[in-house]
């Protein structure tokens, strides 16, 4: 088994503790949009804390994978809506 990638030095200092667990720098998020037309890959957005450089940790950010891959990196969001009334 391979040993897990460290997070970066920045993520882990004090400033940063609680920025790292929200939006940019958790997780990839996998969507469910197709990548392009050729329908072989999935929209990931975000970045992860794999992300090594601040600047790309955007919620704006966009890179593709194949739906079978997988990792620490990479996740999904799971929403809880409350029935309207």
């Amino acid at each position: 088994m391979t040993a897990m990638p460290k997070p970066p030095r920045w993520a882990l200092s004090s400033r940063m503790r609680l920025a790292s667990m929200t939006w940019g720098g958790n997780v990839w998020e996998w969507c469910e949009d197709w990548y392009d037309d050729t329908h072989e890959s999935r929209v990931l957005r975000g970045a992860s804390w794999r992300t090594g450089k601040r600047d790309r940790l955007l919620s704006s950010r966009r890179l593709d994978g194949p739906p079978e891959a997988r990792g620490s990196y990479v996740g999904f969001r799971v929403v809880l809506a409350q029935p309207a009334r």
